[in-house]
């Protein structure tokens, strides 16, 4: 048996910062994407930033937000690691025991990954670090991923401020 071709795929890493979001307010049930910054300047290779990034295929909770397209090919999957973002809930008074946030890695508008934390209830005042580091994928030429906040709860909204922290795609 002879190799008669071989493709090499060469995955560019993508290093940058989880941008700080003064007031999140996703609403009950609802989710929202997070700008984040790549420290690269110019051509990403396999990634391209929007802030205002169309998903794939049918719009979904996270459409038009921030996001990176994958550029192909298709089939890779990525290995996403996002650091020290700190999470602070600001409610008037301390929200409902039944209101929680995660922070969650999105393609094309669908949850595919959960941060180290889960869905935690976050007291007035205090800090949430979340964590997350886990495989991506399949990604087709066009998919988005984010990063974001998923929130469920009883309130209308939830005043919550993200503080910066690091990601990585690789």
């Amino acid at each position: 048996m002879s190799l008669t071709s071989n493709v090499k795929f060469n995955v560019q890493s993508v290093d940058g910062t989880v941008d700080e979001l003064a007031l999140c307010e996703p609403g009950a049930n609802e989710a929202e994407a997070i700008a984040f910054t790549l420290a690269e300047v110019g051509e990403l290779g396999d990634w391209t930033y929007s802030a205002t990034a169309e998903d794939n295929g049918t719009a979904g909770i996270v459409d038009a937000q921030p996001g990176v397209t994958y550029n192909g090919p298709n089939g890779n999957y990525f290995r996403v690691q996002i650091t020290n973002v700190d999470t602070v809930e600001h409610a008037i008074t301390p929200p409902e025991a039944t209101d929680k946030a995660a922070l969650a890695v999105f393609r094309n508008s669908v949850q595919v990954a959960v941060g180290d934390e889960g869905l935690s209830t976050h007291a007035a005042e205090s800090a949430v670090e979340n964590n997350l580091d886990t495989l991506v994928g399949p990604f087709n030429e066009g998919d988005v991923m984010r990063i974001g906040l998923v929130f469920t709860g009883e309130e209308a909204d939830a005043d919550i401020d993200v503080a910066p922290g690091e990601v990585s795609i690789t």
